[in-house]
């Protein structure tokens, strides 16, 4: 048995018919589908996670506003009786971020979860509605923030999946 003779460096290893490289086949027509809903998918879980980035920097500067902080009678910032107020806007989100991916588990299991999807972010837009017109009801602030939490919630228990 004899091995092939090798090339010499001044040889070229490719093919001496002179063909060009042929480009590589396109995809099939249903790769192509895949491509496309995955692209879908990841675009909506990416808003999940917007949500959180979204609702955080603009309730910050909300409350930094004066116009803000007049139209809901709030204290001098600064004070003890602002930062309590403040917190609690701020914070209202959360606790209904945790009921909400508690809450959305069993619409996901039995709809699926782009239905699940679907409630979450009608729910969330519920909350920012609230939000949008409580003008001057700090109750109303917050309970739309705990609602919109609850929307965050959902969408980014059911995102992933």
């Amino acid at each position: 048995m004899s091995n092939p003779p090798l090339a010499s460096p001044n040889e070229s290893s490719s093919s001496s018919s002179g063909d060009p490289i042929s480009p590589p086949p396109s995809p099939s027509l249903q790769a192509q589908a895949l491509n496309i809903r995955l692209l879908n998918f990841v675009i909506l879980s990416c808003f999940g996670a917007a949500y959180f980035g979204y609702t955080s920097g603009v309730i910050g500067g909300c409350l930094a506003l004066p116009s803000f902080q007049v139209s809901f009678n709030l204290p001098p910032s600064g004070t003890g009786a602002f930062n309590n107020i403040a917190t609690n806007i701020v914070s209202s989100i959360y606790l209904g971020t945790l009921l909400g991916a508690l809450a959305i588990i069993p619409v996901a299991d039995v709809f699926g979860p782009r239905m699940g999807l679907a409630v979450s972010a009608a729910i969330y837009m519920a909350g920012s509605a609230m939000q949008t017109w409580s003008c001057g009801a700090i109750t109303l602030m917050y309970a739309g923030r705990a609602i919109a939490g609850v929307g965050m919630g959902g969408s980014t228990s059911v995102a992933p999946m």
